[in-house]
């Protein structure tokens, strides 16, 4: 399924786009956020090039990866996390303060 673009009230997922690439590391280079995955913390230049393959991957037939953004449907009604002057960056550090008060 290409594109894949879901929302709810809370919460959106839709395909990564090339800007994500200045958010991505916010989790992908977090010790914090890998310490319960499979991998290290990544550096930007490996993220990009991970963001960059699962953009390709994503118009490949048949798809074999699914690699998508999880953005604050809130603040981001268009679907894109770039929208209203907004980046994927500001997203993700915005719902990681979330999750922190959340967990306190």
């Amino acid at each position: 399924m290409y594109p894949v673009d879901r929302s709810s009230t809370r919460l959106a997922l839709r395909e990564l786009i090339t800007e994500d690439v200045n958010a991505v590391p916010a989790v992908y280079g977090s010790p914090e956020a890998t310490e319960h995955l499979s991998f290290e913390p990544r550096g930007r230049e490996e993220v990009g090039r991970i963001v960059a393959r699962s953009i390709a991957a994503a118009a490949e037939t048949p798809r074999g990866e699914y690699a998508l953004a999880v953005v604050d449907a809130i603040l981001d009604r268009e679907g894109h996390a770039a929208t209203q002057g907004r980046t994927a960056e500001t997203d993700v550090r915005t719902l990681a303060q979330r999750c922190a008060g959340a967990r306190r």
